[in-house]
């Protein structure tokens, strides 16, 4: 083999591994689907020049050269449509510039590998034709669009699409301007062709320049790819070497006297080459037109179980997920029909999803659930079961419907319980059997949708659970709305009676009150002590009763919102002796002692006298009815730093802790406080916390139950200018 010659075989084995790394990355883009291509087309323009240049016959050299001269052509084009691809240029721009170009390469291509653009004379004597002009008109036309194509790029492209065009183009055009000039302008000019045959090394550049972008900037992953394309590389040199070797004996034994040529030689491996490399697809599109026509029973088991993994895990969807999956069983195992039936649960009831193409109706498979209960087997076939009764009952049903296969939704190995359901399978359009692999998929099948199924079926009935769940609280919601609308009207009921009845019962009790005051003063005659004593009883009742009323009516004025402060100038120490002096009777009949610490001195404040009155009895009256017998009640009032401070402490039933937070609302009483005096009302306490706060101060409230509790309030006391 000539030097030229190697050298062009060289430069196309480099090509050839270029274009070897894209396919084996995978041809799913355009970009790798062109460059690979240009790869392959540049390995045979080389070997194409290598023959041309080293061949003595006028013939060969023709047409190699007519093929280089093409070739030529081929590679502008699909040097431009690469750029193209990989700059930064809109989809429409791009779709619309590759379809001007395709058009005028298709039309021009043709003639560019015929005489009317080269011809050969002699070994070193050639010619051009009438479309020589046209072919330098179209290299140039390339380079130029290639120049700006890579322009706009590096000025409107990512950083990324910058850095691979700067690289990947600068090697191709670089490459493609010295091939232009070594086997176009020199040859057009000299009329001398033997540098053409240095061409081919220029090409080795491209590849250099390319391998550095792969490595560099991972152009096309170069990692990832690496050890498929060393597979795939090795198998191809291996059958290659494998075949010719082989031919070569065979033609050294059968005929010895025949000589082979370079070009023989260059030829068989070409054509072992492109045998090998097309084979795998020449293969797959066979299998996809016999699987479409002729309905051939092939297929990818692997594939088949990942496309419906992939299925399984998009929805939780019940009968999406049924449906979409029934899609898949079908084209795969070319059965006419999948229906799929779901056993009822407490919240649905028992469905039958999927194609149903078989019309098999909801009691026929109601009843093969009841019966496979007592079937200890996973998948049933019509073919080759049918032992036991039940069986032969079921596959009678399936025979009925044209179906071969029942597969159970079963996650128990003993299967001895219903399960999740079953699907079902007709008979393969192609009208063959179920083979032993297609009953071993199916059963893997029926394992993975079992899982899938139960987690749809839990997500299912925690979404029933939470409809249920809502509709129990709306339902609950309104119950309690009325209640409440009810409570309300009750309650304005109740107010209006409580106004209405402390309206009309204060009239007469101020009657009862005044004439007892009469009777006390004498002015119906002398009292003795015991008729003194009554009369005294009587009118500290009637002043309590008075005392209710008001807080009956101050109850309704807060209703209504005329609840009044009415502040006057107040000496707190004779008020709360006034109203004690009241009660005094009262403690002596109960065996109590009370003490009140007055000061010496106290200064006035502006309260509201009446309810501030109505505050101090009902803490003193409350101390003495919860008080046993022998107690002491301490009352106290006192200034400390600004602040004037009045608690009634007594040792009486105490709070208990839980119930201490509800004591001062309206009508509330302890449970201890309403066994101990069951005619309270539960609303002195609360009209007391009332008047406080209305009047600026707070409230004191402490109690440990069984030891006894203090109450009382405090007011700051206006500094004196």
């Amino acid at each position: 083999m000539s030097v030229t010659l190697s050298i062009a075989v060289i430069s196309a084995a480099l090509n050839i591994l270029i274009a070897t790394l894209i396919a084996a990355r995978g041809l799913k883009n355009s970009i790798n689907i062109t460059f690979f291509s240009l790869s392959l087309i540049i390995a045979i323009w080389s070997v194409a020049i290598g023959i041309s240049t080293d061949t003595g016959s006028v013939k060969i050299s023709e047409i190699t050269s007519q093929i280089t001269y093409g070739l030529s052509g081929v590679v502008v084009a699909l040097s431009l449509l690469f750029i193209v691809l990989l700059g930064a240029r809109s989809r429409q721009y791009q779709k619309k510039l590759i379809n001007r170009i395709g058009f005028l390469s298709l039309f021009l291509l043709p003639f560019f590998f015929t005489r009317l653009v080269y011809y050969a004379i002699g070994i070193d004597e050639f010619g051009y034709g009438i479309l020589a002009p046209v072919y330098v008109v179209y290299l140039l036309g390339g380079l130029v669009l290639m120049a700006r194509e890579i322009f706009f790029t590096l000025n409107n492209g990512s950083q990324t699409q910058k850095q691979q065009t700067k690289i990947v183009a600068n090697g191709l055009l670089i490459t493609i301007a010295s091939v232009g000039i070594l086997n176009v302008l020199i040859p057009t000019i000299t009329g001398n062709e033997s540098v053409t045959a240095i061409s081919p090394i220029m090409s080795v550049f491209f590849v250099s320049v390319t391998g550095y972008a792969i490595i560099k900037h991972k152009f096309f992953d170069f990692k990832a790819v690496v050890a498929r394309a060393a597979a795939y590389l090795l198998t191809t040199v291996i059958l290659v070497v494998t075949y010719v070797g082989l031919a070569f004996m065979a033609k050294k034994i059968l005929f010895p006297e025949t000589i082979v040529t370079t070009l023989q030689l260059i030829s068989n491996i070409a054509l072992s080459i492109l045998l090998v490399v097309s084979y795998p697809y020449i293969k797959r599109g066979f299998n996809r037109f016999t699987n479409r026509y002729f309905f051939r029973d092939a297929y990818d088991p692997q594939l088949f179980l990942d496309e419906l993994n992939k299925t399984l895990v998009s929805s939780l969807d019940i009968s999406e997920l049924l449906q979409k999956s029934s899609l898949i069983i079908d084209a795969n195992l070319k059965s006419q029909s999948c229906s799929f039936y779901i056993r009822d649960t407490s919240y649905f009831s028992s469905r039958l999803l999927g194609d149903n193409q078989a019309k098999i109706t909801e009691l026929e498979m109601r009843t093969i659930q009841d019966l496979l209960v007592r079937v200890h087997k996973k998948v049933i076939t019509t073919a080759l079961d049918g032992d036991t009764p039940e069986e032969a009952e079921i596959i009678e049903i399936l025979k009925k419907h044209n179906i071969e296969i029942l597969a159970r939704l079963e996650s128990k190995p003993n299967l001895d319980s219903v399960g999740i359901g079953y699907f079902v399978l007709g008979s393969k359009r192609s009208g063959n059997m179920y083979s032993s692999q297609d009953v071993k998929i199916i059963e893997i099948v029926a394992n993975e949708l079992v899982i899938a199924v139960e987690n749809s079926m839990r997500f299912e009935e925690i979404e029933q659970f939470n409809v249920t769940l809502q509709k129990k609280i709306d339902n609950a919601t309104t119950a309690l709305k009325r209640s409440n609308t009810k409570l309300v009207a009750l309650d304005e009921a109740k107010d209006e009676f409580i106004s209405m009845a402390s309206h009309q019962l204060r009239t007469p009790l101020t009657s009862v009150k005044g004439y007892l005051s009469m009777l006390a003063e004498g002015d119906a005659g002398n009292l003795n002590e015991t008729q003194k004593k009554f009369i005294d009883q009587a009118f500290i009742s009637s002043q309590r009763m008075v005392y209710l009323i008001a807080d009956l009516l101050n109850v309704s004025r807060l209703k209504t919102g005329k609840f009044v402060i009415e502040a006057t100038e107040v000496y707190l120490p004779d008020v709360i002796e006034s109203e004690i002096a009241q009660l005094s009777e009262t403690v002596k009949s109960r065996e109590l002692t009370m003490v009140f610490n007055k000061p010496e001195t106290f200064p006035k404040m502006q309260l509201d006298e009446t309810k501030i009155r109505q505050v101090i009895m009902n803490f003193a009256d409350n101390a003495i009815y919860y008080t046993p017998a022998g107690g002491k009640i301490v009352i106290n009032l006192e200034e400390v730093k600004g602040v004037a401070e009045f608690t009634v402490t007594d040792t009486g039933l105490g709070v208990p802790k839980a119930e201490q937070h509800h004591l001062f609302t309206k009508f509330y009483r302890a449970g201890n406080a309403r066994k101990a005096r069951p005619d309270g009302t539960g609303l002195g306490l609360f009209m007391a916390k009332k008047v406080i706060v209305a009047s600026g101060g707070a409230i004191i409230f402490k109690s440990v139950l069984g030891k006894g509790s203090t109450f009382g309030f405090r007011f700051n006391i206006p500094k004196t200018k």
